[in-house]
Formats: structure tokens, sequence, C-alpha cells
């Protein structure tokens, strides 16, 4: 599925989101470092917040072509230890 931070938000509101995304494994976030420091990257770790609990072994990658402090981004992320 390819969609938005909005939809995804929309979804996650569905009775059936425990169902739609309970067995999901993976989540490849594209341009991350366009949505980091905004309210659609706020929106959009909630989204995965919200993911992690439907399916608590879910991993997240973060693309993006140019990074200035790769460190800011995965900590934005929620990555430990990077």
């Amino acid at each position: 599925m390819l969609t938005t931070p909005e939809s995804l938000t929309l979804m996650l509101t569905y009775p059936e989101a425990a169902k739609i995304f309970g067995n999901l494994r993976r989540v490849v976030l594209d341009e991350l470092h366009a949505l980091a420091e905004s309210k659609r990257g706020d929106q959009l770790m909630l989204a995965l917040a919200r993911l992690r609990h439907l399916a608590p072994g879910l991993v997240t990658t973060g693309l993006s072509a140019t990074v200035d402090h790769p460190k800011d981004l995965a900590a934005f992320m929620g990555a430990r230890g990077f």
C-alpha cells in the first residue's frame, strides 16, 4: 500500500484497523527528511505509534536521498543506539 500520513491516520480510525494492520510487518517511509520537522511528520509519528500498537513486531525503515543530520532523523523515528 502506498499512502500519505493523512490517509493513514484516517485508516487507523476504522473499526477494522486491528484486523487490517494487525499482521503488518514492515513500513517504508520515503522522503522522510521532507516530513521530519513538520506537522505532517508529527501526524506520521502518531500514526506509526498506533501501527506499532496494532502490530508489535513492526519494522520501520526510513528512506531519504539527502540527510544533513542522520542521527537526528533516526531519533525522530524512535531509533535507539544509532
